[in-house]
């Protein structure tokens, strides 16, 4: 097994992930020290979340798994903000719409 090449999943929690990597690190006949480890598993993670992991440098598990659950949490907010912002502007559109209709009937 090469825990080089063990990746998040797309549907994946961090948290998950760093659980399996563990797992799957435990498993392995050859020992990596604790700093390495942190680092090998957090370059695993996916992208959005791994670049900003990578800037606080954590030093051990305890601290990836803190670090990745926040980035995860703000990611989502995120995508959360943006569907609200989307949706409203959507919903904004159609009120619009159905006020120029109103207003064109109106006028004939």
């Amino acid at each position: 097994m090469d825990l080089a090449q063990t990746t998040q999943k797309p549907r994946e929690s961090a948290n998950d992930f760093i659980m399996r990597w563990r797992s799957l690190n435990l498993q392995c006949p050859e020992k990596i020290i604790e700093q390495s480890a942190v680092q090998m598993c957090y370059n695993n993670l996916i992208p959005d979340i791994a670049t900003f992991v990578a800037t606080a440098e954590p030093q051990s598990f305890d601290a990836l798994v803190s670090k990745a659950s926040n980035v995860e949490r703000q990611i989502a907010r995120q995508k959360s903000a943006t569907q609200k912002i989307q949706f409203g502007e959507k919903k904004n559109d159609k009120k619009s719409a159905k006020g120029e209709s109103l207003a064109t009937f109106v006028k004939t």
